[in-house]
């Protein structure tokens, strides 16, 4: 009896001793993020953190002080890798272009621009096959359109926003997008995406600077802005009479009971989504800057978004569903052209996915729906792609509610399930909500 008493307290204080250790292990820190306000300072402060290596991988870099960052860390031996996208819609743009050519000469040598091969040499501006930003048959991806960093395969940023002014504002005093960001030492998200990065890498659409240039990359035609997926057109667009009103800090938490899922398109995005969506109890926040109501089927014809009847059947469950849109105005086609589009464009933006939540309003179903006002919430725009779910499920993502991002594009995201985070995005969603009502 004494023998089995003393094996209890044994094996007792061993669990609790695992228990311990397990905790110290697998306990992650989790930092929390917003654009305009606190992204550039977490971007950075994590990316001077690294002694060994940087991966990263950003749809557009044209920001000086993050250039500047990579290319200290650099020089001081720490092994900077970058896959840029050659083709963003609009073309590469200058500010863009002439990070690249600082970063290659100033000690960044393994920068690789995402690229249809097969085409290098053929594109000049009166090619109308430059038109069409980023298609290209034989690429694997129609828009290498993720956003995130890996610091010495021990932490990783991961968010909404590209590394340029708006996207990462390095003042308070400047203006910028709407975004969220996170960075993480979880090791199962930085391991998921390490190999995402490493594989990306590895393909033939990878061109160098110098390949870049002999396709005329750095000479983009007259770019028709009725084709393709809006992105940042007007980098440099300035709201008139912005009052800056900052609301966000970057928060710390290290705990045991945050999990994140690593997401990526076009590998599991949609499902991942959609379950998001149909698994929610009480309640739906989601923020978007590009959510459209209709994909095309194989024949050529259009259905509804599978993210759109996810949503409908959260509404018929009776949870409640609320919808900040970005304004349509804000990438408005010049005066005439939104007539003249073939594809039935008219339908496939903003404002046709508004007017359809408004129909499932009216059809008195939980759901609160506004356009975003962009004035009164003091940004440029609203760039983010983000979701709050039961108070309790958070994304934090670069993938829009459109088809090219959830089944063609490489995106980059993260569904976080912690409390803490649910409630710090939470907040900057009612402020966005409530400005937007003004």
């Amino acid at each position: 009896m004494k023998n089995t008493w003393s094996s209890l307290c044994f094996w007792t204080l061993f669990s609790f001793l695992v228990s311990l250790y397990a905790f110290s292990v697998f306990a992650f820190e989790l930092k929390l993020a917003a654009s305009p306000d606190s992204s550039y300072q977490l971007l950075t402060q994590e990316l001077q953190k690294a002694k060994r290596s940087i991966w990263l991988n950003v749809y557009e870099l044209s920001h000086e002080g993050i250039t500047d960052v990579l290319i200290n860390k650099a020089n001081q031996g720490v092994d900077v890798k970058i896959i840029l996208e050659g083709v963003p819609v609009g073309g590469f743009k200058k500010d863009s272009k002439s990070m690249v050519w600082k970063l290659v000469s100033n000690g960044v040598k393994d920068v690789k621009i995402m690229f249809n091969r097969s085409r290098l040499g053929r594109i000049s501006d009166s090619d109308e096959e430059s038109k069409e930003e980023g298609k290209a048959s034989s690429r694997k991806f129609r828009f290498n359109h993720a956003k995130y960093a890996i610091v010495d395969q021990a932490a990783i940023v991961i968010g909404s926003e590209n590394y340029g002014n708006h996207g990462h504002p390095s003042s308070p005093s400047l203006p910028g997008n709407r975004g969220w960001e996170i960075a993480t030492t979880d090791k199962s998200t930085i391991s998921y995406f390490a190999k995402l990065f490493q594989s990306d890498a590895k393909e033939d659409d990878c061109i160098t600077p110098r390949e870049a240039v002999f396709a005329k990359l750095f000479y983009p035609s007259n770019y028709d802005k009725s084709m393709g997926e809006v992105e940042e057109m007007w980098e440099h667009w300035q709201p008139e009479k912005m009052v800056m009103m900052h609301t966000s800090k970057i928060k710390l938490f290290e705990d045991s009971d945050c999990a994140l899922k690593p997401i990526s398109s076009p590998e599991n995005s949609l499902p991942s989504l959609e379950g998001m969506i149909d698994n929610a109890k009480k309640s739906i926040l989601i923020e978007l800057m590009s959510f459209s109501p209709f994909w095309k089927t194989e024949g050529g014809g259009h259905r509804v978004s599978p993210l759109l009847l996810a949503l409908e059947r959260a509404l018929q469950r009776g949870v409640r569903v609320w919808v900040i849109i970005n304004d349509p105005h804000t990438f408005a086609r010049p005066k005439g052209v939104l007539s003249g589009i073939s594809y039935n464009d008219v339908a496939n933006d903003n404002q046709g996915s508004y007017d359809l939540l408004m129909k499932l309003k009216k059809a008195r179903l939980p759901l609160e729906v506004v356009i975003g006002n962009n004035q009164g919430m003091a940004i440029t725009y609203i760039h983010n792609k983000g979701v709050i779910v039961d108070d309790k499920m958070t994304l934090v993502s670069s993938i829009n509610w459109t088809e090219t991002s959830i089944s063609k594009n490489r995106e980059a995201a993260v569904i976080i399930t912690c409390t803490a985070a649910a409630t710090y995005y939470q907040n900057l969603f009612w402020i966005d909500w409530n400005r937007s009502l003004q």
